[in-house]
């Protein structure tokens, strides 16, 4: 009865609107017709333009209100799928779309989530798909880490398909990681041939010369995410090339990585350059910045990254900034952070803390410009009530705070002045807003459309 009462309401917006002015259309569309089936929505739109098309010769603008429906839903459903996707990473709404809760917690036995409980509903939990580094259980509930497949530990299927070698066989491995030769078991792809008498696959694989020729050494490893991977000279081991001929021990057991003809031929991973001699690499913010990992000033045995002229032609990486010299690299987040009781200089000629340098530089990401230009502060302590970053005090205005976005992952309160994290809308745990409204089960809801 329900459905069909909405229906007959929907007709009568349709025949309603088809009165107005076709130029009104799109600013009274009634959205809450996209709610129903677009297509029923369209048709019956369509019916009534043919029954008055004999009018004032209307036809041509009842084609175009059809198609302003169409659109207008299509639109709406946009913007409801884009909101679908401001859940937290590794996190899903609940079917009520109040809160989010995290994919592990999918029809894991536990107590419910969600106030509607559908984290715990088995049909819910069977449509939602797990991200690439976890993979569906056996009976499509759960989700359980890749990582883990088969490792004869934790288990984390409720029907313990993750532990089953013919379950295990047909899943792939995440990323940063290589099936062992048989096809269960995974393990860190930079353990390739790395200890011999040491193994990582119960088969012994991951030490076999032959095997570890025809694997591939990962973009980033399974563990800290270092990028820049190589195969040593022999093809069975893998070294980080950010380590090439740095004077430490060598990685490779054939000692290539400390070969100066061999790390020539080497690239840096990213956010890393060669030294002059072209054969070591370091971490471009280490250029001229007076001192090293080693507890010396350079981190180029041949010191080229402390030589001005050199330090000269190169960018610095990402969220850094040359000093006025333009020689050294500090990080965006110490322009002008010093206090007057503090003075904080990074910059050998001090321009890290003139206001002047600091009002042509953009702030590091996640964080926005003060009132006064010169400062920054991080975004998720916009107006948070807690330590002052600006000088002026405009983080903790409420005038300033209105006027500025919250940081990725956050959202405003009620009030349009505090932001809280997305995660904890509805959570019934912490209350972050002063007014309340982070657990106001109407304002959660309607927060996923902002």
């Amino acid at each position: 009865m329900e459905a069909i009462k909405m229906k007959i309401s929907a007709k009568r917006e349709i025949v309603h609107l088809a009165s107005l002015n076709v130029e009104m259309v799109s600013i009274v569309f009634p959205s809450h017709l996209c709610v129903m089936d677009r297509k029923f929505i369209v048709r019956m739109a369509v019916m009534r333009m043919m029954n008055f098309a004999k009018v004032a010769n209307m036809t041509l603008k009842f084609v175009y209100y059809a198609f302003l429906v169409f659109v207008n839903c299509s639109i709406l459903k946009s913007r409801v799928d884009a909101a679908d996707k401001r859940c937290p990473d590794n996190y899903i709404r609940c079917r009520d779309g109040i809160r989010c809760f995290p994919f592990t917690s999918l029809c894991d036995g536990t107590t419910a989530i969600c106030k509607d409980s559908s984290d715990k509903d088995p049909e819910f939990c069977r449509a939602q798909t797990c991200p690439s580094t976890h993979a569906k259980c056996r009976d499509g509930i759960q989700c359980f880490p890749l990582r883990d497949l088969c490792d004869g530990k934790t288990t984390y299927c409720r029907d313990q398909s993750d532990k089953d070698p013919d379950f295990c066989r047909d899943q792939n491995c995440e990323p940063g990681y290589t099936k062992c030769r048989d096809g269960v078991h995974c393990f860190m792809s930079q353990w390739l041939c790395d200890r011999a008498g040491s193994y990582d696959c119960p088969d012994h694989s991951d030490e076999d010369p032959e095997f570890c020729e025809q694997q591939s050494c990962p973009e980033f490893d399974g563990w800290d995410g270092w990028n820049g991977w190589k195969k040593c000279r022999d093809g069975k081991q893998c070294f980080n090339a950010n380590s090439l001929c740095d004077g430490d021990p060598a990685y490779c057991k054939d000692e290539s990585d400390l070969d100066p003809d061999f790390c020539k031929n080497q690239s840096c991973g990213e956010g890393y350059i060669k030294c002059r001699d072209g054969n070591e690499c370091f971490p471009l913010w280490g250029l001229c910045d007076g001192g090293s990992r080693r507890g010396t000033m350079f981190n180029c045995n041949d010191w080229s990254d402390e030589d001005p002229a050199f330090c000269r032609v190169h960018e610095c990486a990402n969220d850094y900034v040359k000093c006025r010299d333009g020689i050294q690299c500090i990080n965006r987040k110490h322009l002008c952070d010093g206090t007057k009781w503090y003075s904080k200089i990074d910059c050998a000629d001090n321009s890290d803390e003139d206001p002047e340098f600091c009002k042509l530089h953009a702030c590091a990401s996640g964080h926005s410009k003060c009132r006064d230009g010169i400062h920054c502060f991080p975004d998720v302590s916009l107006c948070d009530g807690r330590r002052h970053f600006c000088p002026d005090g405009s983080d903790k205005n409420e005038d300033f705070c209105k006027e500025r976005s919250c940081a990725s992952g956050f959202t405003k309160c009620r009030d349009g002045i505090h932001c809280f994290p997305y995660a904890s809308l509805c959570d019934g745990q912490e209350v972050y807003c002063a007014d309340g409204s982070d657990e106001d089960d109407e304002f959660c809801k309607a927060a996923w459309f902002k």
